[in-house]
């Protein structure tokens, strides 16, 4: 069986489409900036968080991302307790922000924050040293509320 330049090339361009659409949805969809999952207790049930411990992990969040499985979040964690801002930048989808001072005890939580308020920003109600991003509605649906204490 012969087969013609131009099946070629057509099956070498098919070849690298796939592998170029493997790579965006392994660099969107699956990251993780610590490559590793910090189990977090709350009230309702287990939560699997990525660490976001670096500035270009924080500042990139879970931006560009199409979604968050659920029973997952992401935590930022700061040096120093302060008044972190968070806004919507590149999310294409709702979150909850739970605020978390340095004795891990929820300070606040804003919830379903949905990107359209981009480029509003978003603060805790006084300094914190941690962020949990969750789905929106999570929140409330694993028990988390002002006076929480979170165990991680």
């Amino acid at each position: 069986m012969k087969i013609r330049p131009t099946g070629l090339i057509i099956v070498i361009v098919v070849v690298i489409v796939m592998i170029a659409a493997l790579i965006r949805y392994t660099n969107t969809n699956l990251r993780s900036p610590s490559s590793k999952l910090l189990p977090l207790s709350a009230p309702g049930d287990i939560i699997h968080a990525l660490v976001a411990t670096s500035t270009a992990d924080q500042e990139k969040g879970l931006g560009d991302r199409d979604s968050l499985p659920i029973d997952q979040g992401m935590l930022f964690i700061f040096s120093t307790p302060g008044s972190y801002g968070f806004w919507m930048k590149d999310m294409r989808f709702s979150l909850d922000m739970v605020w978390i001072g340095a004795d891990k005890t929820v300070a606040g939580v804003t919830s379903s924050i949905s990107p359209e308020t981009y480029p509003n920003l978003f603060l805790p109600p006084h300094p914190i040293s941690y962020v949990l991003e969750l789905n929106a509605g999570q929140a409330e649906k694993l028990g988390i509320a002002t006076g929480t204490a979170l165990v991680f």
